[in-house]
C-alpha cells in the first residue's frame, strides 16, 4: 500500500459538509427525482454550473415531471446545452413510467440491501438518460448509499497510483468516440465512460479494497462513498472554490 495521500480534518469536515449538503433527507418520490436531476446535471458539468441550473429549476416550479414535460420551453432556457435538456426530458418521461422510486423507497425502509441491484438497473435502462453507472451511483449516494461508488477520473487516479490493473489506450484513436479521456502519468485512461458493467463493477470493487486498506493502515472507518468523496474535495476544484464554507451554497431536495 503505497498511495500518497495525507487525509487532513480539515478534507474530512469539507467531505461531511458536502455529504450533508446533498443528501436527501426527507424520502419520497419527489424527493428522490430531484435527487435524480441534481444528478443528471452534474454530467460533464462544473459544480457552480450544475447548482445554479438546479436552483433555476426549483424557483420556477420545474422540479416534478410533469412541469418538466409541459413547460419544455421553459426548461430549454434553463438547461441550454441540448444534450442535457434531452437526458432531463428522457429522465421526466422514464420516472413517470417506472417503479424505481416505490424499490428505492423500499429498500431504504428495508436497510438499503439492494443497492448494486438497484444501480445496475438504473445504469442499463435505456430511458434513464444521464444516469450511466457513475450517475446512478451519485444518485443513490444522495440516498445514502455507502458501497456504491462514482468511477471518475479522481478514483482512476487513486487506482493507477496502487498499480491497479485499470485498462488504459495507447492513443486517443484507440479510445472509444464521444468519451473523455484522463491522462494519468504516462497513461490515457477513460473519464466518465465507464459503460461496460464487467469493468465497472471491477474497479469499483477495487476501490473498496482500497479503502479498507487504507482504512487499515490509517485507523480510519470511512465507507467507500465517505472515501471518494474526500478524494474528490481534496483534489478537484471543488475544495479550493468552496473548501469548508457550507454557506456559499445551498441544495434543497424536500
Amino acid at each position: 500500500m503505497t498511495l500518497n495521500l495525507i487525509i487532513m480534518q480539515d478534507d474530512i469536515i469539507s467531505a461531511e459538509m458536502l455529504i450533508e449538503n446533498e443528501r436527501i433527507n426527507l424520502f419520497n418520490s419527489d424527493s428522490l427525482f430531484r435527487g435524480a436531476v441534481y444528478t443528471m446535471l452534474s454530467a460533464q458539468e462544473k459544480y457552480t454550473n450544475q447548482i445554479v441550473m438546479y436552483a433555476k429549476l426549483l424557483k420556477q416550479g420545474l422540479d416534478n415531471p410533469d412541469a418538466i414535460l409541459h413547460n419544455r420551453k421553459a426548461v430549454a432556457e434553463i438547461i441550454r446545452r441540448e444534450k442535457k435538456y434531452l437526458s432531463l426530458i428522457n429522465l421526466s418521461k422514464w420516472w413517470q413510467d417506472t417503479y424505481i422510486a416505490n424499490d428505492i423507497l423500499d429498500d431504504i425502509k428495508n436497510g438499503r440491501k439492494q443497492e448494486f441491484e438497484i444501480r445496475n438497473r438504473i445504469a442499463e435502462h435505456k430511458k434513464a438518460t444521464g444516469l450511466n453507472y457513475k450517475g446512478a451511483s451519485l444518485f443513490l449516494n444522495l440516498c445514502l448509499y455507502l458501497n456504491v461508488v462514482a468511477i471518475d477520473s479522481w478514483t482512476l487516479r487513486a487506482l493507477v497510483a496502487e498499480d491497479y490493473p485499470i485498462k488504459a489506450y495507447k492513443a486517443p484513436e484507440e479510445s472509444v468516440k464521444n468519451f473523455k479521456h484522463v491522462y494519468i502519468g504516462k497513461g490515457l485512461y477513460r473519464d466518465r465512460g465507464v459503460t461496460v458493467r464487467k469493468e465497472y463493477e471491477l474497479y469499483e470493487q477495487f476501490f473498496r479494497e482500497l479503502t479498507g486498506n487504507y482504512n487499515s493502515l490509517h485507523n480510519f472507518n470511512f465507507t467507500p462513498f465517505e472515501f471518494r468523496q474526500i478524494l474528490w474535495v481534496k483534489r478537484s476544484t471543488w475544495g479550493k472554490e468552496f473548501g469548508n464554507d457550507s454557506k456559499q451554497y445551498e441544495i434543497e431536495f424536500i
